[in-house]
């Protein structure tokens, strides 16, 4: 909020002995300034350093998030709300998950202050890389992580995070389709519900090489986009055909689609 000047600003967090850690600039007038996802490197006070670049004056507002104080555990078919408090605000959510499996991570956006857009980190078991980073792209667009493979056994780390300025609440979906699949066989019909933004059910089945399936979707949603996506998958993991409702309320179907080889699809 400067308005004399350059406008601004340098952080600089440093330890009691007066040794720079991380630091980060405005990149041009009147633009925030931001250190997001630091992982501090031991136990102890730090100190934070904030300065007006050049000829800055005036006011600011500093706020600092520990995300490790808070964090919450999601399993399988779960949605929690959420809320960006204040710029700069996140949240950070935990799953146990293994090698392998299929998990879909979606964040609808439900912000109304600010660039109203969200960013989303996810971090592999033992590691302080990011492994996922989408965000959203314009002001109000939810963050679809659909179908990530996991590569490791352990605990992944989710943040949720207030891109720049935006402030608001946000409800975040977890499915892992591997840990809840329904058989079936040729004939069948289920009735199901997506529960959620960014739910997903799992259905498995045997085939042949040279066998010609269809899967038919019929469409009775009742609220938000109001579209489905059928994506069928074959023994070895990768995808054999997908299909979604052209429109809000259509059916969708995966039709005719000749299996390449004998396994569970």
């Amino acid at each position: 909020e400067t308005t004399g000047g350059q406008q601004r600003l340098s952080l600089s967090l440093r330890t009691t002995e007066g040794i720079q850690i991380a630091s980060a600039n405005s990149n041009s007038a009147g633009a925030n300034v931001q250190k997001r996802l630091f992982r501090l490197p031991a136990d102890g006070t730090y100190i934070v350093v904030t300065s007006g670049m050049n000829d800055t004056v005036g006011p600011y507002k500093l706020w600092y998030s520990n995300l490790s104080l808070n964090g919450a555990m999601i399993s399988d078919g779960q949605s929690v709300r959420g809320e960006i408090d204040y710029p700069g605000d996140g949240e950070l959510f935990t799953f146990n998950g293994h090698a392998g499996e299929r998990v879909t991570l979606f964040v609808d956006n439900l912000m109304v202050t600010g660039t109203r857009r969200l960013a989303m980190t996810v971090y592999k078991p033992t590691s302080t890389s990011p492994w996922k980073n989408p965000s959203s792209s314009l002001g109000g667009w939810d963050i679809e992580g659909r179908g990530y493979s996991l590569p490791d056994n352990g605990t992944y780390m989710v943040v949720v995070e207030g891109a720049s300025d935006s402030i608001g609440g946000y409800q975040l979906g977890y499915s892992n389709i591997s840990q809840d699949v329904t058989v079936v066989e040729d004939g069948q019909t289920f009735g199901q519900s997506i529960s959620f933004a960014g739910d997903e059910d799992a259905f498995a089945f045997m085939g042949c090489g040279g066998d010609i399936v269809t899967v038919f979707g019929d469409n009775m949603t009742t609220e938000g986009d109001r579209r489905l996506t059928l994506t069928l998958s074959g023994p070895n993991g990768a995808t054999v055909s997908t299909n979604s409702s052209t429109t809000a309320g259509n059916d969708v179907q995966l039709k005719d689609v000749t299996l390449t080889s004998a396994g569970q699809y």
